[in-house]
């Protein structure tokens, strides 16, 4: 699988913009503020459709524009793969989102993921290591999705049911007469759709623990144990028991307190938690690795490599753990035809042998020309 083609109109700071990609290697180069992390974002958005720096949509309009428009042509074993996705600001203010993947309108957002499977590294994936528990369950959650239709749907209707489950809660705590079983027929749909969750990101970390730790000793040179650990909020064994020792709680505060909306996980480097006591270098490399790791998974779970993103990694690592990246990066490219999308302000702080067949890109202003690795040189 690889982009073929991106055109892009009022998305953030481009205006019309139209570019063809190497089915291998593409850097992006620029001056920080130009746009490259823009364009890559925009990769993402086909992808997922969703962003991986804000959850507002309308943020992604370019100021002053009350449309956007986004198209990507994709080549998988031969067949294109066309997908279209538009933004429209009505008088009301709203935003009305369309999507068609070959020219076939989507009703639901379900049916474009793993069309355009794609991962992103950026400085903000610290947070996966050091941030709040719902960054993590959210990288669960994104990754399980691409490569589990059944997941994706599984946790839509699990959060339609959290949603529901609330409100006869609030109705439950304001009107005490109010007959419990319907909130038990709650539980028992709580408890069947948060079940296959659970199972399914304890799977994942069994999977992502020997990769990610192969990823951290190449790249890190360390004879370091990294290991995640998955924290479910409960176990499925005892799900419907902890329920109902929470009721009266839950009724209390008007929300649901047990599931794997409230997993965690947790990184350790030689049975070390790393949100506490790894240094920002050490959290930094977890992050990258986690990605490199997520890349493999992907892999051996369909045959197919997702595209990947990396933005702005030379100002994140030291040379010789950027060198081991891209390094790492190359095997995965010749070996699994992996693409893969990369931003520097300095091209010339990425090795020869990583740029020479590279299609480089000059970013300037929002506006984005092709260049030769000579001339950036």
């Amino acid at each position: 699988m690889f982009l073929k083609e991106i055109t892009i109109k009022n998305f953030r700071n481009f205006n019309d913009l139209s570019l063809n990609f190497d089915s291998r290697i593409n850097i992006f180069v620029g001056e920080n503020g130009a746009g490259k992390t823009n364009l890559l974002e925009a990769i993402y958005f086909l992808g997922i459709s969703k962003s991986f720096r804000t959850n507002q949509d309308k943020q992604l309009i370019k100021f002053d524009e009350v449309e956007l428009f986004l198209n990507g042509k994709i080549l998988k074993e031969n067949t294109e793969t066309q997908i279209n996705i538009s933004f429209t600001i009505n008088n009301e203010a709203s935003l009305q989102k369309k999507v068609r993947v070959n020219n076939k309108a989507l009703t639901r957002i379900i049916d474009l993921i793993g069309q355009l499977k794609v991962i992103v590294f950026s400085p903000e994936d610290l947070e996966i290591v050091k941030g709040s528990p719902a960054i993590r369950r959210r990288f669960l959650d994104i990754e399980l999705s691409q490569v589990s239709p059944n997941y994706l749907y599984n946790l839509q209707r699990y959060l339609k049911i959290i949603k529901h489950r609330n409100q006869i809660l609030s109705i439950i705590k304001r009107n005490r007469g109010l007959d419990l079983r319907e909130l038990d027929a709650w539980n028992d749909q709580l408890v069947e759709t948060g079940i296959p969750i659970i199972r399914k990101r304890q799977e994942l970390l069994n999977e992502l623990n020997p990769l990610i730790n192969e990823i951290y000793h190449q790249i890190r040179g360390l004879p370091q144990e990294i290991k995640i650990n998955y924290k479910p909020c409960v176990v499925e064994e005892d799900f419907r028991e902890k329920l109902e020792i929470k009721q009266e709680d839950e009724i209390r505060q008007e929300t649901t307190l047990i599931g794997p909306h409230r997993d965690d996980i947790s990184f350790y480097i030689n049975d070390i938690n790393a949100r506490y006591f790894a240094s920002q270098g050490q959290q930094r490399t977890i992050a990258i690795c986690l990605k490199l790791a997520e890349l493999q998974y992907q892999y051996l779970q369909t045959q197919e490599s997702p595209i990947l993103l990396l933005d702005d990694v030379t100002s994140e690592l030291d040379e010789a753990k950027r060198e081991a990246l891209l390094n790492f990066v190359s095997k995965d490219i010749n070996k699994a035809n992996l693409q893969v999308f990369i931003t520097t302000t300095d091209v010339a702080e990425l090795s020869p042998d990583f740029v020479k067949d590279a299609c480089i890109f000059k970013v300037k202003q929002g506006e984005i020309h092709h260049q030769t690795a000579k001339n950036l040189l």
